[in-house]
């Protein structure tokens, strides 16, 4: 996956403009974008639906230049376009690191053995505890919530460690990474 970059405030309004020229109207289009991009990274299967999202919209900003002179009636349709790419790097980046920790996890079948998954669950209790006090908290605190609410506790939570939300998608997802292949030395143990 290509590293976060960080949108200018020109790139942005561009963008903000591009979508809609009243601005409220424009704002509810990026969340309704937004949130269909997530539904599409997590119908397959993605560990983080919400950063892939914000990957995809991030990408289609950087490229407005390259097709905004273009009558394009459906938008939706670009980010789709982008979007299949972000997942095929994804994918492609799951198959290098074995898959995230979140995929791993799921993927335990509820007919093995629980000795097993008691031995799975042992490996990231003990991965976890070789992280950073500071990065542990992060990262079992970003995944206390799982509601509706999710959101804005992800957003307190990027607060509390005074970044961008989406700097803190992009720490959990390397802490999954990470996560991911200590259990997978642990359980080669």
């Amino acid at each position: 996956m290509k590293k976060d970059r960080v949108l200018t405030k020109e790139e942005f309004d561009r963008f903000i403009d591009w979508l809609d020229v009243d601005r409220n109207q424009a704002g509810a289009k990026y969340e309704a974008i937004r949130r269909r991009l997530s539904l599409f990274f997590n119908c397959r299967g993605c560990g983080d639906p919400e950063f892939l999202a914000d990957e995809t919209i991030n990408r289609v900003v950087v490229k407005l230049p390259s097709f905004t002179n273009s009558n394009i009636e459906d938008k939706n349709k670009i980010f789709y376009g982008f979007a299949k790419f972000v997942h095929l790097e994804y994918l492609k980046e799951s198959e290098s690191h074995d898959g995230l920790l979140i995929e791993f996890i799921r993927r335990i079948s509820q007919s093995e053995a629980d000795a097993e998954q008691e031995h799975i669950y042992q490996c990231l209790g003990t991965c976890l505890r070789e992280l950073p006090t500071g990065k542990q908290k992060m990262f079992i605190t970003y995944y206390l919530v799982e509601s509706k609410e999710k959101v804005s506790h992800h957003q307190k939570l990027a607060e509390e460690f005074e970044m961008t939300i989406n700097a803190l998608r992009k720490q959990i997802f390397d802490l999954k990474k990470k996560l991911a292949e200590c259990i997978k030395r642990c359980l080669k143990k």
